[in-house]
């Protein structure tokens, strides 16, 4: 299954990198929440939640924002290996 993800500043993916870079990449779960942010977690504990809406004051990180916007989106869940 494919994720497209829309990308519209190069800020915000360096901002992304910089989080990604403070999580164990081997052991990193990204679960896609049905409406809501990505939550990035490590053995099951939520590290982060990243904001997939556009909407957030506090970019990349999920302000819950997506809730008062009206965002959607499926669930999923991907393991990096």
């Amino acid at each position: 299954m494919g994720i497209l993800v829309w990308v519209t500043c190069i800020d915000y993916i360096n901002m992304v990198r910089q989080y990604l870079l403070c999580v164990d990449m081997e052991k990193a779960e990204f679960e896609f929440t049905k409406d809501g942010p990505i939550l990035v977690k490590k053995d099951e504990k939520v590290e982060f939640a990243l904001c997939r809406c556009g909407h957030s004051s506090k970019k990349p990180l999920c302000d819950g924002n997506h809730t008062k916007s009206g965002f959607k989106a499926e669930s999923s869940k991907s393991e990096l290996k």
